[in-house]
């Protein structure tokens, strides 16, 4: 349970069922470091650390106190990602649809 600056009190992840919604409830200008990106996703800093040395995620930027990215910046890298996959599929799709059988 997180608790906003207006007070009100949001889930950040319900891992049973699959739908994580606290990084969609934070502000897009709210900083979150690996601990609390790996908290949101239910996972170990160690798969946090992979992604960005995989390239699936940039790094976070080095701030007074730690390294950070905001929120903002999160949902916009997963919006692309995942307008990137659907093109791929949509180019395999067509691909396929040529293809002689």
């Amino acid at each position: 349970m997180h608790e906003c600056e207006d007070g009100n009190k949001i889930e950040l992840s319900n891992k049973s069922t699959g739908v994580i919604s606290g990084l969609g409830e934070l502000p897009r200008g709210a900083l979150i470091g690996s601990e609390g990106l790996a908290f949101l996703f239910g996972c170990h800093t160690e798969t946090i650390r992979r992604a960005i040395e995989n390239g699936h995620l940039s790094p976070p930027v080095g701030l007074p106190g730690g390294k950070f990215w905001t929120v903002g910046f999160l949902l916009d890298h997963i919006e692309e990602r995942l307008v990137e996959k659907r093109i791929e599929q949509q180019k395999e799709e067509r691909r396929i649809a040529r293809s002689p059988v």
